[in-house]
């Protein structure tokens, strides 16, 4: 795992990093859920403001955009990962030599594998009855990229390795930015 010229064992990172994120989005949402609720269930005036109103006109429009908009953070990261990680690849491809396929192959295999088993732990995650709520209903596509991790580790892997050793040259602007 210590190949610094490679870029394919940064998958790891990302599958990670990804659980990471998606878990600590969900949870967010759901304090802010639980938070939300607790307010708007105070009734009565404090001073000269309606406390419920109050709330509803803030942490209430900050709830709902955050519920609103959890999907569209969770895929964002999930594929803006994957995105970076193909540059990564095509940045690096002159600089890997072709006896690293078979490494690249078995890091692929192993990321497969353990996708596989950050996916089967999302999905234990996501039945706590209390969070699948957030993560059903709220982020129900991020849901589906999280169960599908295993594949979309695959087809990513195998697109950062094709990249990496199509042997595109480097173009003349390329290696004189590069310093080559």
């Amino acid at each position: 795992m210590k190949n610094k010229k490679g870029s394919t064992n940064k998958i790891f990172y990302g599958i990670g990093f990804a659980l990471v994120f998606i878990l600590a989005i969900g949870v967010f949402a759901y304090f802010s859920n639980q938070l939300n609720t607790a307010l708007m269930s105070v009734e009565g005036l404090i001073g000269q403001v309606n406390f419920s109103e109050s709330v509803s006109n803030t942490w209430g429009k900050f709830n709902t955009g955050l519920l609103n908009s959890l999907n569209f953070m969770g895929l964002s990261l999930i594929f803006g990962m994957f995105g970076g990680l193909v540059l990564n690849a095509y940045f690096n491809r002159e600089r890997r030599p072709t006896i690293f396929f078979i490494g690249d192959l078995l890091i692929i295999f192993i990321a497969f594998i353990f996708s596989g088993y950050v996916s089967d732990s999302y999905v234990e995650i996501i039945g706590v009855g209390e969070l699948s709520t957030i993560f059903v209903d709220n982020m129900n596509l991020v849901a589906k990229a999280m169960i599908n991790l295993p594949i979309l580790t695959l087809v990513f892997g195998i697109i950062i390795m094709i990249i990496s050793f199509s042997g595109i040259p480097l173009s003349r602007n390329e290696t004189q930015m590069a310093g080559y």
